[in-house]
């Protein structure tokens, strides 16, 4: 009746007891009933006795069990049946490291969680980045942009962070029991993106979901502290720059506007399913009570999420069409095209078709969520 393997896993955190089942490698929330059933017929298949069980527990006769299964189960979970398709947010998925040599290297970094060393160790590396500021003028760094051995230093060590972020990701997921799918390279949103695989952090507590979610950053941290510290103990102004390129990244990845380590803190600080999708009902709600429509009063606190997220999503947009535009000015200035190298022309007429894309993308994105929210005030959903 339903495919071999399927598991199912109770997970106690703040928003209490809930469930999760897992067919396929795609995660479902499912309720006490559901959870309870699929684990009857696991037993002995749907034979007497699970039948027997789940009339007792759960009131489903046995003559209507089959019938139970057709109309409140996904097909997906049916022997014989296909995977269920799920959307991914990358367009492109290119696996560097998984497997074993992924477990081994994630375990074997699971003491860096301990809470005593991470404190340590956090507060040692902002001493390290803060040290070759000091050490080092802030403009000394933009002269290996004039050297082009330099410059492919500074990217390559700029892309080793990124690395390192991942891999920090799937170190917190090993060391809570889970098992990391791999790491790789994907596109995302129009741009090449490293990512981490911990789809198992569904089945941890909140609290441990979010030390996953940040795990990444702490990595990148320590990471900056040892490129600093290398540094100044070499006089190389180039970790200053790796310092000054990676940070900004840092931060734009803490923007929750798009699926980042930002969404996924906020999504799982306070036990949610979708921030997006929970943002948009309260917008409609907050609407809705300004239009003097029926609905539950918004607090204070909640509009200033509100408030807050668009302008973080504001923010994002106008990062992308602001570069685009910028993208746009250079290549229509023709003495400027005609003085350039033809690498360089390539290069900043992809760049321009890379922002535009994702500012239209954007675009897209922004008139879908306006159009459900009035759809929302309009019709109360």
């Amino acid at each position: 009746m339903l495919k071999p393997g399927i598991e199912v896993a109770e997970v106690v955190d703040s928003r209490g007891s809930r469930f999760l089942l897992k067919c396929d490698e795609v995660y479902y929330a499912v309720d006490r009933s559901v959870a309870g059933i699929v684990r009857s017929l696991q037993e002995d298949g749907g034979g007497p006795r699970s039948r027997q069980r789940i009339y007792a527990e759960y009131g489903v006769a046995a003559v209507d069990l089959d019938q139970y299964v057709l109309e409140h189960f996904p097909a997906s979970w049916r022997v014989g049946t296909p995977t269920a398709k799920t959307r991914s947010p990358l367009l492109f998925q290119f696996r560097i490291l998984s497997g074993r040599p992924l477990q081994v290297m994630a375990r074997g970094l699971g003491w860096l969680f301990h809470p005593a060393v991470a404190a340590l160790a956090g507060v040692l590396s902002l001493l390290a980045c803060g040290w070759s500021f000091a050490r080092f003028r802030p403009d000394h760094w933009g002269i290996a942009l004039h050297r082009p051995h330099e410059a492919w230093y500074l990217l390559g060590l700029v892309v080793l962070g990124i690395l390192v972020h991942e891999l920090g990701h799937a170190s917190a997921l090993v060391r809570f029991g889970g098992t990391s799918r791999g790491i790789g390279l994907g596109i995302y949103w129009g741009f090449p993106t490293f990512f981490a695989d911990v789809t198992g952090a569904w089945v941890l507590p909140d609290r441990r979901k979010v030390v996953v979610d940040i795990a990444g950053l702490y990595f990148q941290l320590l990471y900056l502290g040892i490129v600093s510290a290398a540094g100044v103990a070499m006089g190389a102004t180039l970790a200053l720059g790796v310092v000054m390129a990676t940070v900004p990244l840092m931060m734009h990845t803490l923007n929750p506007a798009l699926k980042f380590d930002g969404y996924w803190v906020l999504n799982d600080f306070f036990g949610l399913n979708n921030l997006h999708r929970d943002i948009r009902d309260r917008l409609v709600l907050l609407l809705r009570r300004a239009a003097g429509k029926p609905g539950r009063a918004v607090s204070i606190v909640e509009v200033g999420g509100v408030a807050a997220f668009a302008g973080l999503c504001v923010y994002q947009f106008y990062f992308m069409a602001s570069n685009a535009w910028s993208g746009l000015a250079r290549f229509a200035n023709l003495r400027g095209i005609g003085s350039m190298q033809a690498g360089e022309l390539v290069v900043n007429g992809a760049m321009l078709l890379l922002f535009t894309a994702v500012s239209i993308m954007l675009a897209k994105r922004a008139a879908t969520s306006v159009s459900q929210v009035v759809s929302g005030v309009r019709h109360g959903c």
